[in-house]
């Protein structure tokens, strides 16, 4: 399993601002991933693959190891859950209520 740690521009500013996701397959993630990437975003796309091929780089505002972008995490399923929602309405805002 990998640990993947970026800065998210939409997090409530009194947080650090960093969001994780955890894959097993890291082509997979960047196949859903690139492509919701904009083009002004190309450093954090740079940065997630110079860690991914071994360089200790963070997209934070400090170099800690520990917020290495791509990361091995020792990890184990311990349960699964598929949900299907029909008829609900859903609203989504970020911390700026946009």
């Amino acid at each position: 399993m990998f640990k993947i740690t970026l800065n998210d521009m939409n997090c409530n500013p009194i947080c650090d601002g960093t969001v994780f996701w955890f894959v097993e397959n890291l082509e997979d993630f960047e196949r859903k991933w690139l492509p919701l990437m904009a083009k002004e975003d190309i450093g954090v796309i740079n940065r997630y693959y110079r860690s991914k091929f071994g360089e200790i780089f963070t997209d934070y505002y400090s170099d800690d190891p520990d917020l290495n972008i791509v990361q091995q995490a020792e990890s184990e399923t311990l349960c699964e859950k598929d949900y299907a929602y029909e008829g609900i309405r859903v609203q989504l805002i970020n911390a700026y209520d946009e």
